[in-house]
């Protein structure tokens, strides 16, 4: 992987791009070990990360899967020897996945279920990993997904969110929940991380651009779930036109790329389901 798919914001945190909706994973380099986050959706690419390691004549030693998504997990048959840290829920997760994917490429779900790396520690709130000089917290932050994690480096003020955070794309409430999403978004904020490596997207950098940056998206929640709830309808495109790109969005993303338009239709449904059902 040529080093344009790279970023390095702090010496020995590598930030890595795939090729799923301008993805990130990473890469962190301790004194005695190294952790990986997320293993992206091809092996090739998956492999290109383990590649990192070998070129700095060192081994990934953990694997941290952010949950389990196609995009984060269906590459981690590449990390060989490695202890694979998730949540509790990710195999529920995991297995939605893998059934949704096979279905579509009319793969055998067993042995796609098999390829995969699973975890051998499961965290239900928050751990931390020492890599030498370098702590890294790992820690449950539901919404996008019921077993999203994120990792924090306290030393470094580095946070990397995976999905609960992404700056290419509004929020993606997926098969999640709105409510304990805007709850992990706003507990994210106060973080006071200088350097944000979100799931999809551009990596920010300062702290107020951090903050900034996450609480737009929780902020976003909170007004497409008051519009929604004013409307009083239980979804379709009654309530989607009620609660217009334009006025949720604006200029913030491009309504054409990563169909935005589309995207924000579906916070928008997802939001008005979870009213209806409560």
């Amino acid at each position: 992987m040529s080093s344009e798919h790279r970023l390095e914001p702090i010496p020995g945190i590598v930030v890595f791009e795939h090729s799923v909706v301008q993805g990130k994973n990473a890469i962190v380099f301790g004194t005695s070990d190294v952790l990986a986050i997320d293993a992206c959706m091809f092996p090739s690419e998956a492999s290109a990360m383990v590649a990192i390691a070998k070129a700095r004549d060192r081994r990934v030693d953990y694997l941290a899967i952010t949950h389990g998504h196609p995009d984060h997990v269906f590459g981690s048959g590449q990390f060989d020897g490695v202890e694979v840290i998730a949540h509790s829920k990710h195999d529920d997760i995991v297995r939605n996945s893998v059934s949704a994917h096979a279905s579509r490429t009319d793969q055998d779900p067993a042995e796609l279920y098999a390829s995969l790396a699973h975890p051998s520690v499961l965290l239900q709130r928050s751990l931390i990993i020492d890599l030498g000089d370098r702590p890294v917290e790992l820690f449950h932050t539901p919404g996008h997904t019921p077993d999203s994690i994120c990792a924090f480096l306290p030393d470094d003020g580095v946070l990397i969110t995976s999905d609960t955070v992404v700056t290419a794309i509004v929020p993606a409430i997926s098969d999640g929940d709105s409510l304990q999403l805007e709850t992990s978004l706003r507990s994210l904020a106060n973080r006071n991380a200088a350097v944000l490596v979100p799931g999809h997207g551009p990596v920010v950098l300062g702290t107020e651009s951090v903050r900034n940056t996450i609480l737009w998206s929780a902020d976003y929640l909170q007004a497409v779930r008051v519009r929604v709830a004013d409307c009083g309808t239980e979804g379709g495109n009654d309530v989607t036109s009620a609660v217009p790109y334009q006025d949720f969005v604006g200029n913030r993303f491009d309504a054409d790329t990563h169909n935005m338009q589309r995207r924000h239709n579906m916070v928008v449904e997802k939001i008005a389901s979870e009213i209806a059902a409560r």
